[in-house]
């Protein structure tokens, strides 16, 4: 969005806000598609010299099924904590392997429904990847790591430390590795989610080494790293927003007023 002085408006892709208003009245919720699908596309071409990248679009962040459908024409997966998020997003057009479940202190029942539905499914307690080693061994699962790290834009949105409820302790890998040696558990990843509005880009350079470091000491080398973002704009001394700052540390070179 942005104000036209000749037209003295607000205007998003060159309509009117006033416009829209009298056409829907208020109040209203507008999103702009072209400016997902540039930031999208910014973010693709931040990881392009990564290979087999996926990015996935965390349902929670805004369960709107146009604009589910408009990310996974795109070529997003889905990210969905609950069993109603992987129900949208099947309304969506999403295929069951394009999506993962994140789910939290969900009940057996709902972690049943979602294994019914064929998504995959990602474990981030030791309770439940217990459970499903003894009922689904030949599923194959991602893990929940807590990499014990304190990120975020304040403590309240920070889910990587070490007293958050979030994933399974990074110092409980050993008992990991029990239950998967003993149980015949087959893991095809690794997941994990530090916090939301994190502008320092080091945090994304640095748990992956971590966690990377962590499994590999218990001979745990896997085929994918799910890492979990929550990328917002970087604020500048000057007030300029530079939305180019990615999790491949290429910060770019904005065209602000200050030297910031």
């Amino acid at each position: 969005m942005h104000f036209n002085k000749a037209n003295n408006c607000y205007e998003i892709q060159a309509l009117p806000v006033r416009d829209i208003v009298q056409q829907y009245g208020a109040p209203l919720f507008v999103y702009d598609a072209q400016k997902i699908m540039d930031q999208y596309a910014k973010m693709t071409k931040s990881l392009r010299g990564v290979k087999q990248v996926k990015i996935n679009y965390a349902c929670k962040a805004l369960s709107n099924i146009t604009i589910l459908k408009l990310l996974k024409d795109l070529g997003a997966g889905l990210d969905a904590v609950s069993y109603q998020e992987i129900r949208l997003g099947l309304q969506a057009g999403f295929q069951p392997e394009s999506i993962i479940f994140t789910p939290n202190s969900v009940s057996i029942q709902e972690l049943e429904a979602a294994i019914a539905l064929g998504v995959n499914i990602n474990i981030d307690n030791l309770e439940t990847l217990e459970y499903m080693g003894m009922q689904h061994p030949n599923i194959p699962l991602c893990i929940r790591i807590n990499p014990h790290i304190m990120a975020g834009g304040n403590a309240n949105i920070s889910v990587g430390h070490i007293d958050s409820k979030f994933g399974i302790s990074i110092h409980q890998v050993p008992h990991i590795e029990r239950l998967v040696e003993s149980l015949g558990i087959k893991i095809e990843g690794v997941h994990m989610h530090t916090g939301s509005d994190i502008l320092d880009v080091d945090v994304f350079a640095h748990v992956p080494v971590h966690v990377h470091a962590q499994t590999h000491e218990h001979g745990h080398a896997r085929s994918r790293v799910h890492v979990h973002v929550h990328m917002r704009a970087h604020a500048c001394k000057c007030g300029f927003r530079c939305t180019r700052r990615c999790i491949c540390n290429c910060v770019c070179r904005h065209a602000c007023r200050c030297a910031c």
